[in-house]
């Protein structure tokens, strides 16, 4: 962090504190290498709620904005539990992924687009177990970079034009408890394609596992070929897909769904 802090308070070593204020004003904050500037926060002690707050900090967050409130209470002589809301409004996701790098190639590889985000955690400070969370990540306008986690689930649909790489939204709601996302909802669609889907990410390893559903008439030239024959006539192919490995170098399966499965059927059984 660069910037100041002012702080004013009375504290009494046998009664703590009876009055507190904390007002920060940082040129730059770097939180694993995503930059927040011009951020402006002031936090207030409540004697009577034994809380330390912070109502409408502001900042700015690579080419967005950053607002949210902070809540920090002692419920017991050694158990402090902290409530936090963050929301990230029109950041410009390529500068937010590369962290503020400018190498020109990490520019033409990274995943673009607008983002709005939400963030709501608590826990007890020092206790991952209390950990409980929610966060919202909305994309608007996304291209997606080809060598980005994301063109993993295109490459293996063998889709090559510059269109299947372009979405209109990108949706995922998810929860936090302990060290797992939850996330109950990931949506991508564009022109050509789509992509749902659920399933969770360990925040240790970053460890995924997604099933996905692509849809759309682009899905029908992925491999194997027999989707193709066998959903032509559905007015749009459909593909399950089984995303695991780690959210930087994740493992794609494709699986037939239960109609195409049935559809096999006919088929015959191998004796």
């Amino acid at each position: 962090m660069r910037g100041t802090v002012d702080v004013a308070a009375i504290y009494d070593t046998a009664t703590g504190f009876s009055s507190g204020r904390l007002q920060l004003a940082a040129d730059r904050i770097s939180i694993k290498g995503k930059d927040v500037t011009d951020l402006n926060a002031e936090l207030l002690y409540d004697p009577n709620s034994r809380t330390w707050s912070a109502e409408n900090f502001l900042g700015r967050c690579h080419g967005g904005r950053l607002l949210g409130s902070l809540r920090i209470e002692q419920i017991q002589t050694s158990v402090v539990e902290y409530l936090a809301t963050i929301g990230l409004v029109r950041v410009d996701l390529q500068k937010f992924l590369l962290g503020g790098r400018l190498d020109q190639a990490a520019e033409t590889n990274t995943t673009s687009g607008t983002m709005n985000a939400t963030l709501g955690l608590g826990a007890r400070i020092g206790d991952g177990s209390s950990r409980l969370g929610v966060c919202r990540v909305d994309v608007a306008d996304m291209q997606v970079g080809r060598v980005s986690p994301l063109a993993t689930l295109l490459s293996v649909l063998s889709l090559t034009e510059p269109a299947d790489y372009a979405f209109e939204r990108m949706l995922v709601e998810s929860y936090l408890k302990r060290e797992k996302l939850l996330i109950g909802t990931f949506d991508m669609s564009g022109r050509n394609l789509a992509f749902t889907g659920s399933g969770s990410m360990d925040l240790n390893d970053r460890g995924i596992a997604l099933t996905l559903t692509a849809r759309g008439r682009r899905v029908a030239a992925a491999k194997p070929s027999i989707f193709q024959s066998l959903t032509e006539g559905l007015g749009g192919a459909v593909v399950r897909m089984e995303v695991t490995g780690t959210a930087d170098n994740p493992k794609v399966e494709t699986k037939a769904l239960p109609l195409i499965e049935d559809s096999l059927k006919i088929l015959g059984t191998p004796q």
